[in-house]
């Protein structure tokens, strides 16, 4: 507990006022306590004030200081609540996001496909699945060489892959020979491969998982939007693949896999994410390794230019309801003992990184998952020179589209700006690079969660 320490001997001799609040902190009162998140570095505590106060920054201005306050001092200190008056706050937030940006980690996504089986309402490649494109063998087999050269002009040992579509096991071949070729080209422990897969899980079967998790693919994100009915109308058309898609998800936690049950959420399915948790739950009675092996994810449905439409009607203007209404079942699934996700991250999406590409069916170069396959956003192919490429992303990364309004932000390490370059984008004609704000929901977000998800 901070106490007042105002009868403390001594204690007006100690600096008193060498720290302040640092700029990015989100505050929240939890009954007599208070919890103090860091947006810098995602670090939370929670302590009790003495209520002689009403803020920490009232605390560390008080000029009775006592010597058991350098306890409480130091844990301040450490993980980033309280910074010394001459720090740069600032500057210390836009260094981390420059660190961020340049990692030694080689990431490349492969879309090997934008034909899809599915039909969900709020997807954000309708344009892409129209082309019904797939990557040749010739193409993949350049796109791979291309990044065998690009690692070992970077001299980097952490590789990340992403088989991606439209639907990506509509090319299943084209999965077996990107990890064929990497666990060859860089065998662990010379190197370190992280696999990872989004799919809607309805083409899996039993031998594809198998030779999958065989050669190091073990992680999926799959999507359930609710129960059945509700599921197979938003994503499928109506067919029932919420049943083969659970079968499929059992089958990999069984076998030494990892499920992301992503729920995609807008007012037409909100009110099916507690059932959804239920259904869960229910199963987890059969099978324990539900709770183990899989963690509920949780997304609104991006606005994107194909469906604006749809989104005025289910999304727009309503999302602090249905923010409210994840919260809750975040909630639920916490107490039932599922892993969850805080619907709130780091925000270091492809598009930051310096050495983070997507390739397209036609062997073109992307920095952004949602720009993939559009060409005005394309910055290269795996025919131009490595080092323009390189020039290229360090440009689309280095994007900063944040003012001195957003530095004054809580959420500004977070933010930085615009949530998502992709999202932005759609408000102002498909250009990138615009400032998005939309702190009064995200700052709403975080304070719930740091409410009820600890």
């Amino acid at each position: 507990m901070i106490k007042n320490n105002k009868n403390n001997k001594g204690g007006e001799n100690l600096p008193s006022n060498k720290y302040k609040l640092s700029k990015y902190i989100i505050e929240v009162d939890i009954g007599e306590k208070k919890r103090l998140f860091n947006t810098k570095n995602l670090s939370l505590i929670e302590f009790e004030l003495d209520s002689s106060f009403n803020s920490i920054k009232e605390w560390l201005d008080s000029s009775h200081f006592g010597y058991e306050d350098y306890v409480n001092l130091e844990k301040l200190k450490k993980y980033g609540i309280i910074v010394e008056k001459e720090e740069d706050d600032e500057k210390e937030a836009i260094e981390n996001i420059m660190k961020t940006r340049n990692t030694n980690v080689f990431s490349a996504v492969f879309s090997i496909t934008y034909k899809c089986n599915f039909n969900c309402v709020y997807c954000f490649e309708k344009s892409n699945k129209i082309m019904k494109k797939e990557m040749s063998e010739e193409v993949l087999l350049s796109s791979l060489n291309w990044c065998e050269k690009m690692i070992k002009y970077l001299n980097f040992s952490y590789i990340s892959v992403v088989p991606f579509g439209g639907e990506p096991l509509l090319n299943f071949r084209g999965i077996m020979k990107i990890l064929d070729y990497f666990n060859e080209k860089f065998p662990i422990p010379s190197y370190s491969l992280n696999y990872y897969i989004s799919t809607n899980g309805s083409l899996l079967n039993e031998q594809k998982i198998d030779m999958m998790i065989k050669k190091g693919l073990n992680r999926y994100q799959i999507t359930l939007d609710g129960l059945p009915e509700t599921h197979n109308k938003r994503r499928s058309c109506g067919k029932d693949t919420f049943n083969i898609i659970w079968k499929n998800i059992l089958y990999i936690i069984r076998n030494s896999g990892f499920v992301e049950l992503l729920f995609v959420a807008d007012m037409e399915n909100i009110n099916d994410f507690v059932p959804l948790i239920e259904f869960l739950n229910k199963e987890s009675k059969r099978e324990p390794l539900i709770k183990e092996k899989i963690r509920v994810h949780t997304s609104l449905v991006e606005p994107v230019e194909a469906c604006m439409e749809r989104a005025k009607q289910f999304l727009l203007g309503k999302e602090k309801e249905i923010a409210i209404k994840i919260i809750e079942g975040l909630k639920y699934a916490k107490h039932l003992g599922f892993k969850i996700y805080l619907p709130y991250y780091s925000n270091v999406c492809l598009r930051q990184l310096y050495y983070g590409f997507l390739i397209d069916p036609d062997g073109d170069v992307y920095k952004c998952y949602g720009a993939g396959g559009d060409k005005r956003y394309k910055i290269g192919s795996i025919d131009t020179p490595i080092d323009k490429i390189l020039e290229s992303a360090r440009k689309w990364a280095d994007m900063d589209v944040w003012d001195k309004e957003c530095l004054n932000c809580q959420i500004f390490p977070l933010c930085r700006g615009a949530f998502c370059q992709h999202q932005a984008a759609q408000f102002f004609d498909g250009e990138y690079g615009h400032k998005f704000c939309n702190k009064e929901l995200d700052i709403f977000f975080i304070k719930e969660s740091i409410k009820h998800l600890y």
